[in-house]
């Protein structure tokens, strides 16, 4: 854990600093977000297809959530990233030749992808709901409420890290291609609502299936399915990597 620590630190902090800084600037500007759009009622249905259509504020915050949660997907690809990195430059190889089993030498690592991904989108959340209880009067009430809709998206935020594991694990040569997953994800999501792509296609990304908080009512069923889903991925890439040849 002393060594995942000194390799991964760097970007957790830097993803950390940079992450509720925009979140408290985003909040600072949910609540006038009325004033800002103006008439534009196409900007209005764009965050209300992003967002669900509970209010434009709580659509603008759903968004924002729904957004955080697509590009702290990246900061996952990049910590789990770093053990094909380790392994490639021959590290790991030396590590495993002492007494230190792959998985737990797997998990000092995944540790910062799950867990700092975690920690990152509720930081963001809490940044957000912070400022944005500023300007509300109602400080306490707008933290939960972000906490809530940034920890709904942490198992699909989750799901694309743990596709990241499986393909370090299954088919190490193509890890490189978790970027796409992620980016796909991110893509679909931010996009897809913009163009008014077809609801087939917004399905493919996992965050298309998270209850658009706040505003909308929690519904556990759809983040369950994305939890199991990532257990699975996840389980099937360490299983693999448990098993493969080194390099």
């Amino acid at each position: 854990m002393a060594l995942a620590w000194h390799l991964q630190r760097g970007a957790l902090v830097g993803w950390l600093v940079a992450m509720v800084t925009c979140g408290a600037v985003f909040g600072s500007i949910a609540n006038g977000i009325s004033d800002l759009l103006g008439d534009s009622k196409q900007a209005q249905e764009i965050f209300e297809r992003m967002g669900g259509t509970s209010g434009l504020v709580d659509a603008f915050l759903a968004s924002l959530a729904g957004i955080y949660g697509t590009i702290v997907a990246l900061y996952g690809v990049q910590a789990t990233l770093r053990l094909r990195a380790e392994e490639t430059s021959l590290h790991a190889e030396q590590l495993l030749g002492a007494p230190v089993r792959r998985l737990r030498w797997a998990a000092s690592h995944l540790v910062f992808a799950f867990g700092g991904s975690a920690a990152i989108l509720l930081a963001a959340g809490a940044a957000t709901g912070f400022t944005h209880g500023l300007r509300t009067a109602a400080v306490g009430p707008a933290v939960v409420d972000m906490l809530v809709a940034t920890a709904a998206q942490v198992p699909a935020t989750w799901l694309v890290i743990a596709l990241g594991v499986t393909l370090f694990g299954v088919a190490p040569k193509l890890s490189l291609a978790a970027w796409a997953i992620a980016g796909v994800a991110l893509a679909i999501s931010m996009f897809g609502p913009v163009l008014d792509v077809p609801q087939s296609v917004l399905d493919l990304s996992p965050f298309s299936h998270v209850p658009k908080l706040p505003g909308a009512e929690v519904v556990l069923a759809p983040l369950v399915l994305l939890s199991a889903a990532g257990a699975i991925a996840l389980a099937a890439g360490l299983g693999a990597f448990r098993l493969r040849d080194i390099g």
